[in-house]
């Protein structure tokens, strides 16, 4: 995944405030912004894809998927082969443990598995996944 940028955001204490910087890694050190020892709460702020194409899915939970579902991405993608992140979106009751498998049975060009433990999902919670691939 190196092809990946993400953005990065931290509390600057000598600014005061909230800043941003691009990193080709997760940078919870803040090495690559210009003064890393000023930096306090430093998270993942948005991770920016390689320069093929990509789907943003915004699912809401309707409280019954059970541990295994599908999802649809609302194109066609050009084959199976893609990569799927997926973060919350919104406060959730409990974190779920989300897997998204490759391979036969899994993927389709048009939807994706999702496998959940632990607790699970509630009803209007929300987990947004970004689809990186061709779009036919």
């Amino acid at each position: 995944m190196s092809s990946f940028r993400y953005r990065m955001r931290g509390f600057d204490t000598v600014l005061g405030r909230y800043v941003y910087w691009a990193s080709s890694q997760i940078d919870s050190t803040g090495s690559d912004y210009s003064n890393p020892s000023n930096l306090t709460d430093i998270v993942l702020y948005e991770v920016q894809p390689p320069s093929k194409g990509f789907v943003t899915v915004l699912y809401t939970a309707t409280g019954s998927e059970g541990s295994d579902f599908m999802v649809s991405i609302g194109v066609t993608m050009t084959n199976n082969q893609y990569q799927v992140l997926w973060g919350p979106r919104g406060d959730l009751q409990n974190v779920p443990l989300i897997d998204l498998p490759e391979g036969p049975g899994n993927r389709t060009t048009t939807e994706f598995r999702v496998l959940v433990g632990g607790l699970g999902l509630a009803a209007g919670e929300k987990l947004v996944f970004i689809v990186f691939g061709d779009v036919a």
